[in-house]
């Protein structure tokens, strides 16, 4: 039952108040609600598509963008499981 994240949910971790530097990419900071999800990355992908086009969330300013799927940078995923 695990299944990528939505944007929203995603948006849901995001804080300005709260800031620590990406593992990724030091030169950018993340700003997550939690210690207890860990995100390593300032962008992550999320499960809404169009044609050859996905969705990222960026942690680093809380901001969502499409890019193709084949694109190549520093994303990362957030897999999540749906409460039952």
């Amino acid at each position: 039952d695990w299944r990528m994240s939505t944007q929203d949910e995603l948006a849901g971790l995001y804080d300005t108040n709260k800031s620590r530097p990406a593992a990724c990419y030091s030169s950018h900071n993340i700003h997550v609600a939690t210690e207890l999800v860990d995100v390593s990355c300032f962008a992550h992908w999320t499960s809404e598509t169009r044609g050859y086009e996905a969705t990222t969330f960026y942690f680093s300013a809380g901001n969502r963008d499409w890019y193709p799927r084949s694109h190549e940078g520093l994303s990362r995923v957030l897999p999540v499981r749906s409460g039952k």
